[in-house]
């Protein structure tokens, strides 16, 4: 009996599978054919598992990837707001720098700039605003009531208290807001 070296490929087994019920056969043949579909069937199953892995490996690379863009962009986000923030804050403290220099010269218009910089305020500069405008006050050389030269803002004049803590400013629709 001779060793066969060679299993049949896979179109081979194609062209002989529709006779194989009318072949006759010898057992050592028919292991022969048996061997060949089954060493076709690892070969196709080794295929299978190599591309499905192949797609996982994939499929959490692009889910990675798709991970890392998201945390990027909320990231970028959140500087994005913290920018917006540093610049509100600097355009306010700029205001109130500005009102100090004005108040020298035109104190309605300084407090006017002053009560801006005071409405625009974030959280962080409210209190280092206030108390610009709280020192304009000290340095004011007199407590006397500042009458506004122009309608800004609705306001038509405003009050100092001497404890440094509140002002009142009025408008001609008999409004009066205190400001703390």
């Amino acid at each position: 009996m001779q060793k066969i070296k060679h299993l049949l490929s896979k179109e081979d087994l194609d062209l002989i599978e529709p006779y194989l019920p009318f072949m006759v056969l010898d057992n050592e043949k028919k292991d022969y054919i048996k061997l060949s579909k089954s060493q076709f069937g690892r070969k196709r199953r080794r295929l299978w598992m190599f591309s499905s892995l192949l797609a996982l490996i994939i499929i959490l690379a692009l889910s990675f990837l798709l991970i890392q863009s998201v945390n990027l962009r909320k990231e970028a986000e959140r500087n994005e707001d913290e920018a917006k923030l540093k610049t509100e804050e600097a355009q306010c403290l700029y205001l109130s720098s500005l009102s100090q220099e004005v108040f020298e010269t035109d104190p309605t218009r300084g407090l006017a700039l002053a009560n801006l910089a005071l409405k625009n305020s974030t959280e962080n500069v409210f209190l280092i605003i206030r108390k610009i405008l709280m020192e304009m006050y000290y340095n004011a050389k007199s407590n006397k009531q500042f009458l506004f030269s122009t309608n800004i803002e609705g306001a038509t004049s405003a009050i100092f208290f001497p404890d440094g803590k509140m002002i009142l400013t009025s408008s001609d629709d008999t409004i009066v807001k205190k400001w703390i």
